[in-house]
């Protein structure tokens, strides 16, 4: 008896365990945890964030370092000997000049031609013997070459910082557009889960409706048998029976593809039942906090806005291609032995471009205010939008919420109704139809009740979209 007990408690717990019961705030951190856009939604903001790391890089100096291996048709020679030549010609001429004078001087007679060749060529032989040859090779026939260079921005016309401003505002434009996927997900969840709660629901009503028409089938079978109704009301029995139970394994199949659907957008098990129910409570809409909440957080306008600050950032660095280029540079050759005379080993300074390429700058740069000044307006006109939305959400939330009031009190009298026409029909005052008719009253109110109570929760969730504000209704959810 005990082996037994412990079986069946096991048994217990292993069910308990293999049907999670999911709340909907777990349900959201579900899908925040498995779906794959919210993944990569989470991605393509951490891809922009790197851009404005490479935007701030702009400020730092560029290195480069260049090699080359070089190969002449020979070697790159540098020959002054035509300079020395002269050099010796005109000094034997002036050596010969000042032997002929010292001649007159001493003897009173000039030196003969065969004298001045023989002082010119022995003058021009001792000159060519001391004088080293105008002949020095600049470059190797082969050589290699190492070379750094560094280049420092010091004034860019404000380009850099725009970028910067740019790439700031481009994160901005990404991360409320990743808000936009993130919260269509969520309210995917959200919308899931109601329709899950309302399959559910709908699911009971279907029962009750399939017991009570069966109960009634039985009665209806029982009073033929006895002589006391036509066959006719039997008939009517029998095929309400049957649209009850169609009603019935519909129901079930809906119950199915929407347990599938929560299950797919949390990217997670169909194993587990709902934790919450679908019943109703009050919502206070306060219209101005609504409206307050829209403007600074929606997301569609959030990324209007920040797409204006990009065309605002661009519009600035276009007008600082108008201006000049101010940077510093430094250069180091690292093989000194293979650098010619001419070339040094190192050196910096400063320099300066100013490029002007027509009027295409200035062309871009009213481009660019045209493109803000529109943003700017499509800013304005979706916040029209958004309090058009909030208005018109806040009158169907408000239209459901009266449905499921009166929908309550008429339930109410579809109930008793039905017990009046069923009591009518056991002591032979009713007819079957008038009890069926009663039934299907009832069921009709009764799931009319429920969706009115989805399309009001639908409705809040939506307000909360508008505000980008969905932990706000899982917590007015999860106090329920």
């Amino acid at each position: 008896m005990k082996k037994i007990f412990f079986i069946i408690a096991l048994f217990a717990l292993s069910s308990n365990y293999a049907s999670a019961q999911l709340s909907l705030k777990e349900a959201v951190r579900l899908a925040k945890s498995n779906n794959k856009g919210i993944k990569s939604a989470n991605l393509k903001d951490e891809a922009k964030r790197k851009s404005i790391s490479t935007a701030w890089d702009r400020m730092m100096p560029s290195i480069s370092i260049d090699f080359a291996y070089t190969h002449l048709n020979e070697d790159l020679v540098l020959d002054l000997d035509g300079i020395r030549d002269v050099m010796i010609g005109i000094q034997s001429k002036n050596q010969v000049g000042f032997s002929n004078l010292e001649s007159l001087l001493k003897s009173g007679k000039a030196l003969s031609d065969q004298e001045k060749a023989a002082i010119e060529a022995g003058t021009a032989q001792k000159l060519n013997a001391s004088i080293p040859h105008f002949k020095e090779t600049v470059k190797e026939q082969t050589s290699p070459q190492a070379k750094l260079t560094v280049s420092q921005p010091i004034f860019t016309g404000g380009r850099i910082l725009s970028g910067i401003d740019a790439a700031e505002a481009q994160l901005e434009v990404q991360k409320a557009k990743s808000n936009i996927e993130k919260d269509d997900i969520i309210y995917s969840v959200i919308n899931s889960y109601l329709n899950l709660l309302l399959a559910k629901e709908n699911l009971k009503v279907r029962q009750e409706a399939l017991e009570t028409v069966k109960k009634h089938a039985e009665k209806a079978l029982k009073l033929e048998a006895q002589g006391l109704i036509a066959k006719h009301d039997k008939l009517r029995a029998d095929v309400a029976l049957s649209e009850a139970k169609r009603n019935l394994f519909e129901a079930e199949e809906k119950l199915k593809m929407a347990k599938i659907a929560l299950a797919s957008v949390m990217e997670s098990s169909d194993n587990f039942e709902l934790a919450d129910s679908l019943y109703y409570k009050a919502y206070s809409i306060d219209y101005n906090y609504l409206l307050s909440n829209a403007k600074n957080y929606n997301n569609s306008l959030k990324m209007i806005q920040s797409g204006s600050k990009v065309y605002e950032a661009k519009a600035n660095a276009d007008m600082g291609e108008l201006l000049p280029t101010v940077f510093g540079f430094g250069f180091y050759n690292f093989f000194e032995n293979y650098l010619s005379a001419i070339e040094p080993t190192w050196g910096f300074g400063l320099g300066a471009r100013w490029q002007i390429d027509g009027l295409k700058s200035l062309h871009n740069y009213q481009e660019s205010k045209i493109e803000k000044d529109a943003m700017d307006l499509m800013a304005m006109e979706v916040e029209r939008k958004i309090d058009l939305a909030i208005r018109n959400t806040s009158l169907e939330i408000r239209l459901a919420e009266e449905q499921f009031n009166q929908l309550n009190t008429s339930l109410d009298q579809a109930r008793e109704n039905l017990r009046l026409n069923e009591k009518r029909y056991e002591t032979g005052l009713g007819t079957s139809l008038e009890t069926l008719d009663a039934q299907l009253l009832y069921e009709s109110i009764a799931l009319k009740r429920l969706a009115a109570l989805k399309d009001y929760y639908s409705g809040i969730a939506s307000l909360n979209k508008f505000c980008n504000t969905p932990d706000e209704f899982i917590s007015y959810w999860s106090n329920n």
